[in-house]
């Protein structure tokens, strides 16, 4: 399989999908994705900033905290 992504590359894009789905699938809001995930907060926010995933592009013009 010449020029297949390696196993590794492989799943970091795997994961980082992952991320991206489950921020989509809870418009920005982290507690619901790391509960859907079932990954530690803190490993939570380690894996989005290694992928340059940023909750507040998920969020739809929503304040974190903001009442609705």
């Amino acid at each position: 399989m010449a020029g297949a992504a390696s196993l590794p590359e492989r799943v970091d894009a795997y994961e980082a999908a992952l991320l991206a789905e489950a921020m989509a699938a809870h418009q920005g809001d982290v507690r619901q994705a790391v509960a859907a995930l079932g990954i530690p907060r803190k490993t939570f926010y380690d894996k989005l900033k290694r992928h340059g995933i940023a909750p507040q592009d998920y969020r739809g013009g929503r304040e974190e905290g903001a009442a609705g």
